[in-house]
Formats: C-alpha cells, structure tokens, sequence
C-alpha cells in the first residue's frame, strides 16, 4: 500500500483557481482576437478599419485590469473578475466600435470625405447610442451587487469596470483614431 498526501483547503483552491484563470485568459486572448479580428475583416473589407475595434479593445481590457488591480485593494475581488473583463471587453468594444465605424464610413460618404463633420455627425448619433448603451449595462452588472454573494460582486466590479473603461475608450481614444 501507497500513501498519497495532497494538498487542499482554501489556500490550495484559491491557487489552483488563479493557475486555471490565467490559463483560460491566455487561451482566450490567443482564440478570441484572431477570429474577431477575421470577422471583422470581412465585414469591413478592410484591415484598418477591422484593428480598430481590437485595438479598443486591447487598450480597454489593459485599463480596465489596471482598474482591477486597484479595487483589489480596497475590496476582495474574485480572479473571476479578469476573465469577465476580458470576454465582456471584446464584446462591448465590437459592439461600441461597429456602432462608430459603420456611421462614420456613412458620413464620410455623406460629407464628401469632410472627417471633421463626418467625426461630429458620428459621435453626435452613434456616441449618443454608445452611451445609453454603456450606461444600461453598466446599471444592470451593478445590480449584482444586491445579492451580496462574493462571486458575484466580483462579476459587478469587473463587469462595470470594464464597460465603463469601454464606454469611455470609445467615445474619447475611437474618435481621434478615425480621425
């Protein structure tokens, strides 16, 4: 007879949690941007205008684990929270680029080429949308924080953290790329 011994309790979970977080953050990052970035070239059929939507989100993902970081020293937060803000990230900076793209490739047809009103036209319409839309999910993800279950606090704190950093890398950082 063999005797085995492992490790377990809290510590050893916790640990295990950020091994397997870690990894699924880097699988994700290495699946995810590619094939975005792939439909994304085809919807657009164009390489600059398909980078931009991953560019918001990498530099949106980067803020908002920044973000994180800090909160995580005033609250706990849960490892669970990165993988949120980086599949929550992807997907709102998609949503919000596609959003700004699309009308300013519409303006820029309208305004003969004008980039100055084609950029004002832009966020007055599509910034607006982007902006109700940041704000609607960005009050529901809060709402989690009703149920006062540590997991799911987490997911409010990272979900908010990243749609907001979103909200605001679009609407700020997206104009001055198009332009």
């Amino acid at each position: 007879t063999v005797l085995h011994a492992e490790v377990g309790g809290r510590l050893a979970a916790h640990a295990t949690a950020q091994t397997l977080s870690r990894d699924d953050l880097v699988r994700a990052e290495l699946v995810a941007l590619p094939l975005v970035f792939g439909l994304l070239l085809w919807l657009f059929h164009s390489v600059v205008a398909a980078l931009l939507p991953v560019v918001i989100a990498g530099v949106s993902i980067e803020i908002a684990m920044l973000v994180l970081r800090g909160l995580n020293e005033v609250v706990d937060v849960s490892l669970l929270a990165m993988n949120v803000v980086t599949f929550l990230g992807v997907g709102l900076a998609v949503d919000y680029s596609l959003f700004m793209v699309l009308r300013f490739r519409e303006e820029l047809q309208r305004t003969n080429g004008d980039v100055d009103e084609s950029l004002r036209r832009t966020t007055a319409t599509s910034g607006r949308t982007v902006l109700l839309s940041g704000v609607a999910v960005a009050a529901s993800l809060l709402g989690l924080l009703w149920f006062r279950i540590p997991l799911l606090e987490s997911i409010a704190i990272g979900g908010t953290s990243i749609t907001v950093v979103t909200l605001l890398v679009t609407l700020v950082f997206l104009p001055g790329l198009l332009a």
